[in-house]
């Protein structure tokens, strides 16, 4: 299965339709296609991407719904059938620790200066990665993000990315509980003697995660990073050991880090994709059960 997806997550209030607009109408011109992580209920998140000045405002929440020019963006993309829409958390709020602080703090700005000012070394943690919340508060917020999508774009969600990449075993049973696939993989715990067999052999052999669909309690399947921290030429390889396998390629990307430079990345190994069999496709196609 040559199949090319293109996933963005981040989209929420926050968000600039024109920016979207700007950045992916030449993929979706073109016949690419993209699917997009929602954000249904985001905290308001500063300096994204910079790890010595990012906090977020947990008081400061808004539904994507409030943003009208990007609801009527999305809604036009999917009618068009160019798009689709992922559950990416509820509010996607961070928590962290340090090495000597081990209960897990909200990311706001004051508990962040005083760690900061500290000198102590800030691990973070994502909004679906925390061992203190419980599998029935983590179905609140699936619920919460699920009823947005069915209030506000007319969708039943089939597929959770997970924020951050990260997932403790209790966001993952409450994820399973909804019937979600997930973008990447994960639950290593939950899978079969012969799966973590072929997991281990992959990354062995070919340098590389699982590239196919794990068929587990929901589908999953592993996902590659653009980003500012990533290595294209890695990237690139990636993409040649999965057409030799016959597997899917899922690239990962924030829309907010694609300048000039990534958005050349993006385009070029599409492009390079396609030129060598891959067929564009949207996630939740490719993760139906």
């Amino acid at each position: 299965m040559k199949y090319l997806i293109i996933r963005d997550d981040d989209l929420s209030y926050w968000t600039s339709k024109d920016e979207i607009e700007e950045k992916y109408a030449p993929f979706l011109n073109k016949g690419f296609r993209v699917s997009f992580g929602i954000i249904s209920d985001s905290v308001r998140s500063y300096n994204l991407g910079n790890y010595d000045t990012f906090y977020q405002d947990f008081d400061l929440q808004k539904n994507i719904n409030e943003n009208k020019e990007l609801v009527s963006f999305i809604k036009d993309e999917l009618f068009k059938n160019r798009i689709d829409i992922l559950v990416h958390g509820h509010n996607h709020t961070y928590y962290f620790n340090t090495c000597t602080i081990k209960e897990l703090l909200p990311a706001t700005h004051e508990n962040l200066t005083l760690a900061r000012q500290n000198n102590k070394k800030i691990f973070f943690f994502g909004e679906f990665n925390n061992g203190q919340i419980t599998k029935k508060m983590y179905l609140d917020k699936l619920q919460n993000a699920i009823s947005t999508f069915k209030s506000v774009f007319n969708i039943e969600p089939t597929v959770f990315i997970p924020p951050s990449n990260q997932l403790c075993d209790n966001a993952l049973k409450a994820i399973q509980s909804y019937n979600l696939n997930i973008s990447g993989l994960y639950g290593k715990n939950h899978l079969s003697v012969y799966q973590n067999i072929l997991r281990l052999y992959y990354s062995k052999f070919h340098k590389i995660h699982y590239p196919h669909i794990y068929k587990n309690i929901t589908n999953q399947l592993s996902y590659h990073s653009l980003t500012t921290a990533s290595s294209f030429d890695d990237l690139v390889l990636k993409l040649e050991i999965s057409n030799k396998l016959n597997a899917p390629f899922q690239i990962a990307t924030h829309y907010w880090e694609l300048d000039y430079n990534l958005l050349s990345q993006l385009s070029e190994i599409c492009n390079y994709a396609k030129r060598i069999g891959y067929i564009p496709i949207k996630l939740s196609q490719i993760l139906h059960k």
